[in-house]
This record gives C-alpha cells, structure tokens and sequence, in this order.
C-alpha cells in the first residue's frame, strides 16, 4: 500500500499541501501589513486622499420662509426659513431662540485655522463664536452642507446681497443655521464658490464652530459671508 493511499484513507494532509497553506496564510499576512502601512502612510502624509466628502450638495432642499425677524440680542434683521411646512410661526421663533438657551452672551470672534482656497473665495476661516456644530450633529453632515447650499442659493436667486436683511437663518428642533453677509455687491455667487463656502463651513461645523469668508466675485465687489448658529451680522475685519 502506498503512502499517497493511506494519506487519502485516514484523511492526513499531504507535505505539498501543509506548505501551500503555510505559503498562502504567510502572503496574506503581508499583504494585510502592506495595505495597513499604506494606510497610515496616506492619512498621515495625504489626509484629503482618504477624506470623505462632506455631502452630495446637488440635491434641492426645499425651504419655507417664517418671515423677517431682529434677534431681540444681536438687533440684527434676519429671515427665518423652516424645511417643513407645517411648522407654524410661533414654532419656529420658539425653535430659534431654543438654541441659545445655554448662551448666556453673545461670544466674541475669535477666527483661526485659515486657508486660502483660491478662486473667487479668497480667505476662508473656522471661528469660536456660535458654532453649528449641533445643528449638524442633529442632521449630519451631509444634510448641512446642503441646508447651506440651499440657503446660499436662496440669497442668490432673490438677489439680495444689496438687500437686507443681510441673515438668513433655518432653524429645525431647536438648532439653527444661519448665512449672514456684509456686502453691497450687485453680482451673485458662483456655484462653485457656493460648493467652497457649503464645504468648509461644513468642515468647521463638525469641529463645533462657525466659519466666516472673504470673496471676491465675478463683477470685483468684495463679500463677506458668515456661517453660524444665530443672525448676528458679519463683519469685514477677515
């Protein structure tokens, strides 16, 4: 009887194939290494290579206007906008004054981490001061970045960047986001600066905070825009 039979019979594994399987339980362990290291290497060394984007900012979001407001702290005029339409006026007051409840006073500006994204969008910066960073806890990142797409495009189409109110605030179960800007350009936003402000406002509200840029649009007329949790205006200092 042969060795070969009597492997097959009582089931033992042949040489050849004991070294198979070591050769493949080695190979695959460092292949798992390689991918690991290449990992960390690319986070480490190319952290926007592995970043997920912030949203898809092509869907619509559709928005209600409330109505014209002042912020009975700030004294700024502001339009207030809801994406149900069946939350009534009294609500949504109700709902955007909700959000200061732990805000005893109006936090001073405090900007950093700074970048100069090029384009029409030539300074963007995250800041301390009324950070919206619950409202996007409370829809995610992705539906924020396209609440302020939304808000954008409605500054845009009704032209009202000469206009006051200069803010424009959606607030949702007590959160609020808000679009201030000082300016008395009579151009509009590009949608690409539009996808710029939406995007790293949106990096900045996951961190807790606010964000404010400075833009140069398409005609040379200077505009600032502010990203925060409340209608306090926007400054020109950036």
């Amino acid at each position: 009887m042969s060795d070969s039979n009597t492997c097959d019979k009582c089931g033992a594994s042949r040489p050849d194939e004991s070294k198979d399987l070591q050769n493949f339980i080695t190979k695959t362990a460092i292949g798992f290494i390689t991918m690991t290291a290449c990992f960390v290497l690319l986070k480490l060394f190319f952290p926007g290579v592995l970043a997920q984007p912030v949203s898809d900012q092509s869907a619509d979001v559709a928005l209600f206007a409330m109505g014209n407001y002042t912020d009975n702290v700030t004294g700024e005029a502001f339009t207030l906008y809801t994406v149900d339409a069946s939350v009534s006026e009294e609500d949504s007051l109700q709902s955007y004054y909700g959000a200061f409840a732990n805000e005893p006073s109006l936090s001073p500006r405090n900007w950093y981490d700074c970048n100069y994204p090029g384009g029409g969008i030539r300074l963007a910066c995250c800041g301390t001061a009324h950070g919206i960073g619950n409202f996007v806890s409370a829809v995610g990142s992705s539906s924020a970045a396209g609440y302020i797409v939304a808000l954008l495009k409605e500054i845009n189409t009704s032209k009202r960047l000469d206009k006051k109110p200069r803010s424009a605030c959606i607030t949702r179960d007590g959160d609020n986001l808000c679009v201030s800007w000082a300016t008395y350009a009579t151009s509009t936003m590009t949608s690409a600066e539009q996808t710029e402000i939406s995007t790293f406002s949106g990096e900045c509200g996951l961190k807790g905070y606010s964000s404010e840029f400075k833009a140069v649009l398409t005609n040379g007329d200077l505009l600032y825009v502010c990203v925060s949790n409340r209608a306090k205006g926007c400054s020109t200092s950036l």
